[in-house]
């Protein structure tokens, strides 16, 4: 058992000097492009890469969180951010920030960009993208936008989509949390 786990170790540390390697590579050809939108997302994919854990070789084992994951996440939020500067009007760039927002938990953040997508995405894409501005609202507790976004989703998702069960059930419940009073804040004396 030692044995395939320290195999498993080595092969771990393999990977991760691989995408260690790929980020220095993808932060060298940032400083020489750093208004090339292509190169600041493959910098930005690299980040998110040496953040990701990996998947265990028994399923029933959780992924260990990298080391360093916290400080990797914020590289791609400092670096998506800068894209965002070179390209406004990339929506895989703003899908990809909002997505690392949800990860570092900047719910709020999330929202804003995820609404802003929604209501500007076209065809097959938009029910999934009122889907995903509900669920940062939700987090975010953003009642009021979450009921919208998963409503205009309920509306546009395919009656069969898993999903809509789910969705109008979430309504009903953020309409609710939405009508309770809020606690009062807690005093010191």
């Amino acid at each position: 058992k030692d044995s395939k786990k320290d195999a498993a170790a080595t092969q771990g540390d393999k990977i991760d000097k691989a995408k260690r390697d790929a980020l220095d590579k993808a932060q060298a050809s940032f400083k020489k492009k750093p208004g090339d939108a292509n190169v600041c997302r493959d910098l930005a994919m690299r980040y998110i890469a040496v953040a990701s854990p990996e998947s265990p070789d028994n399923p029933k084992e959780a992924p260990k969180l990298p080391k360093d994951r916290d400080k990797n996440l914020k590289g791609a939020v400092v670096t998506l951010e800068s894209c965002t500067k070179i390209d406004s009007k990339d929506r895989d760039i703003k899908q990809m920030l909002s997505s690392t927002y949800m990860a570092t938990g900047k719910f709020d953040k999330a929202s804003a960009l995820l609404e802003d997508l929604a209501k500007t995405a076209k065809g097959a894409d938009r029910a999934n993208a009122y889907y995903a501005w509900g669920l940062a609202a939700s987090n975010a507790t953003q009642y009021t936008d979450a009921i919208s976004a998963w409503t205009t989703f309920s509306t546009l998702a395919p009656a069969k989509d898993p999903r809509v069960k789910q969705i109008k059930q979430s309504i009903t419940a953020l309409k609710a949390a939405a009508k309770a009073p809020k606690a009062p804040a807690a005093t010191t004396t």
